[in-house]
């Protein structure tokens, strides 16, 4: 987010640390840009909440799925 804040300063399309950390986020996540997009600190914190739970949800199944795989092979 840093990175981004720094680079984008200059040019102002990016205009505070928060919006840094909110783009940098969703483009980790890959959740991409669309037509819905959230416009204040509330929606923006929620969307990047909810895009980790994702990752970390996703992760822990396929880790439960392939330890149980591992463990019945053996």
């Amino acid at each position: 987010a840093l990175i981004f804040y720094y680079f984008h300063y200059e040019k102002q399309t990016i205009e505070t640390l928060g919006n840094a950390y909110y783009f940098a986020s969703i483009t980790f996540c890959t959740t991409g840009y669309g037509d819905i997009v959230p416009s204040n600190l509330i929606t923006k914190t929620s969307t990047c909440i909810g895009g980790f739970s994702g990752i970390i949800f996703c992760s822990s199944f396929t880790i439960s799925l392939l330890r149980k795989y591992f463990e019945d092979s053996t």
